[in-house]
């Protein structure tokens, strides 16, 4: 019976502490969101409430202290601090009375706690990272790094914290001591060579001459990741050359990937030779031709026609490329004769030519998509040389092939269209809605948007002269295109505009220049050609005041946004 009487009582004893326990986790789980939604108030009477009910409960208190310096409220955490150091263990008793100090601007005291803990408890080499980070919040960058070298001395690890200790010194321009701490952190840390150079390029902004230091520390090395780095380093302070000479001693990939870096810059001439230095290094034949290709590309941009001829010749006649089973591991097969066929349309050349080499890279698509788009090019070229009936057989068939809404199909539409225009076909307006309605955010959309409102707004002698125009330019042509839009006995300023933008899309800068400097009588037209002319000269011979006289008299102008980036561009340059 005793025992019976005495496991009651125990029950009953355990359920009401379970059920003080139970309410304690629901009502600071509460203070705590509370705190999160920054609710402080409601938090704080919470945290004051459960203090009453377990007064000895430091984590209580050390949020509620947390909250009052939030709050400002630094008396208060202050007080409750000094009234609850009997139950604080050390660590957090002075975390909390640093960050007191440090608000309260009683520097001197705070570095007093942190050195008589580190006194009494030298070994423990984490904490000294959490006492770092306190002062690190008050910008006190020198004597966290003191904490942290501290700790590097105890542990005989000298790399530790080299992460905190570099960004401590970036923060205070000692970055001779920051450059050598990130190369410390990288060489232990192999993926964060992106947040490394990311550090790197903010000094380099800040002190340009700092390049050398870092050359001086990575020139030497035989890691690739450090190479990596000052070639970065170097691309970022324009020494492009330099950097393309580190590359070659990394894997080859990397200099083929820097390569395309610089065609996403515009660095056209730069890509072009890392383009060759890559290609003489690899030995993969696929390598080698998918390089041709993009060697190629780029002496068509330069307008070295006959150079890019040389490159894909090799391609097209390289026999490892035509074996059916090797086909798939490259696509530079069929782009080689593509481009080779788009050469053969700039070069004047017979149909028997341009189709065929079209026809030829067909056998080489990696898949049916790139067959369709194959066909199309046919398509297009035999329409922009006026074979209309045969071009609207072959685009009939075409598209009844293809899937509603799938690129192909987006493109069979376009051609649609612009042979509707051409024929005179009274569809062109139903086929310019279903174009909106079906693929708005197209790019191809802009153009024929832009095309439509000119056929609207020209008379029929004019309509004709840019439909030659815009045959010459899909042609290939378009020096001859840009000429037909800008004649003296034309003179038509909506014509001339188009011939602008089309000149700046295919970098006929000599033609920009011309236009550029032409008397233009509506007001939109003739903002966007100063526009094109600041662009166009910058850095050279850009004119300040003129930004600026058009900023002050035209701010609400719908150019005005490019003429504001334009000018802190400017700025940034004086």
């Amino acid at each position: 019976m005793q025992k019976i009487i005495l496991l009651h009582l125990f029950l009953s004893v355990f359920l009401v502490l379970f059920g003080q326990i139970d309410e304690k986790k629901i009502l600071l789980r509460q203070a705590n969101q509370l705190t999160s939604r920054r609710k402080f108030e409601r938090a704080n009477k919470i945290y004051e409430d459960l203090l009453k009910k377990y007064p000895s409960d430091y984590q209580i208190a050390e949020k509620l202290i947390g909250n009052y310096i939030i709050n400002s409220k630094i008396s208060k955490a202050d007080s409750l601090l000094k009234i609850k150091k009997i139950f604080f263990p050390k660590f957090n008793y002075s975390i909390k009375k640093i960050g007191i100090d440090l608000t309260k601007g009683n520097v001197k005291q705070a570095k007093k706690i942190s050195d008589k803990y580190f006194k009494d408890f030298p070994g423990k080499i984490n904490e000294y990272r959490n006492f770092a980070l306190i002062f690190e919040m008050f910008h006190h960058y020198e004597y966290a790094n003191e904490l942290y070298k501290k700790a590097r001395r105890i542990s005989k690890d000298e790399s530790l914290y080299s992460k905190e200790l570099a960004g401590n010194y970036q923060n205070i321009k000692e970055y001779d001591n920051s450059i050598k701490e990130y190369i410390n952190y990288l060489k232990k840390n192999k993926k964060y060579l992106h947040f490394i150079i990311g550090k790197f390029k903010n000094i380099l902004k800040e002190d340009s001459s700092k390049i050398t230091l870092m050359k001086k520390f990575l020139e030497t090395s035989e890691d690739e990741i450090l190479l990596e780095l000052l070639a970065l380093s170097l691309a970022h302070q324009n020494h492009i050359t330099d950097a393309i000479e580190i590359y070659k001693k990394l894997q080859p990939n990397k200099l083929l990937l820097f390569a395309d870096q610089l065609v996403a810059q515009n660095n056209y001439e730069i890509a072009l030779q890392a383009y060759l230095d890559y290609s003489a290094i690899i030995k993969d034949t696929y390598k080698i031709s998918d390089a041709k290709i993009k060697i190629a590309q780029l002496y068509i941009l330069d307008k070295k026609y006959d150079l890019a001829q040389q490159y894909l010749i090799q391609v097209y006649n390289d026999k490892s490329l035509q074996s059916k089973r090797h086909r798939n591991r490259t696509n530079s097969g069929k782009m080689c004769r593509e481009i080779l066929g788009d050469l053969s349309i700039m070069n004047n050349e017979s149909e028997e030519t341009i189709v065929g080499y079209y026809r030829d890279a067909k056998k080489f698509a990696l898949n049916l998509n790139e067959k369709y788009k194959l066909e199309f090019k046919i398509v297009h070229y035999l329409m922009m040389k006026g074979d209309y009936d045969r071009s609207r057989k072959s685009l009939m068939i075409l598209m009844n092939q293809q899937e509603k809404g799938s690129s192909t199909y987006n493109l069979g539409s376009y051609y649609s269209y612009l042979l509707s225009i051409f024929t005179n076909d009274a569809a062109a307006n139903s086929l310019l809605t279903e174009m909106i309605v079906n693929i708005p955010d197209n790019e191809i959309i802009n153009d024929v948007l832009w095309i439509s409102k000119l056929i609207n707004n020209l008379d029929e002698e004019l309509k004709e002269t840019l439909f030659n125009a815009l045959k010459q330019k899909e042609l290939y042509h378009v020096p001859q295109a840009i000429e037909t839009l800008t004649a003296e006995d034309i003179g038509n300023e909506e014509l001339i505009f188009l011939a602008l933008e089309w000149a700046l899309q295919n970098h006929y800068h000599e033609y920009v220049k011309e236009i550029v400097e032409r008397k233009f009588e509506n007001n939109d037209f003739a903002e966007y050609m100063l526009l094109s002319k600041n662009q166009i000269e910058f850095p050279e011979n850009y004119d300040v005041t003129k930004i600026e006289d058009f900023l002050k008299d035209h701010p609400s102008s719908v150019f005005a946004p490019s003429f504001r980036k334009l000018y802190q561009k400017v700025g940034k340059n004086e």
